[in-house]
């Protein structure tokens, strides 16, 4: 999804990101791309843009490249990572588990 520096202004959500956040990566970076591969770089900024955004869960159609490799994902960054939508189940435990929180 794309948006225009107006539209993310606009957002309440977006409106708290910076260029250096839209552009930057973490620490975790480096090892997702050696663990994914420089054909994979895309899905490795998407993971670690997660991890930056704070998530906790990571929810992927991609079982080739990221589920398949979920175990040593959860070791580099933390996050969970499920496959949708045949873990929904899980996802749900996990909303359920949190509330409250």
């Amino acid at each position: 999804m794309n948006y225009t520096w107006e539209e993310m202004r606009a957002d309440q959500v977006l409106s708290s990101l910076t260029n250096n956040d839209l552009a930057g990566t973490s620490s975790r970076f480096e090892s997702l791309v050696a663990l994914l591969g420089r054909k994979c770089e895309v899905d490795a900024k998407h993971i670690d843009s997660a991890v930056m955004s704070g998530c906790e869960v990571f929810l992927t159609t991609d079982k080739d490249d990221i589920w398949s490799r979920r175990d040593e994902i959860a070791r580099i960054t933390g996050l969970r990572v499920l496959y949708m939508p045949d873990e929904w189940d899980a996802l749900d435990a996990l909303i359920q588990s949190n509330e409250g929180r």
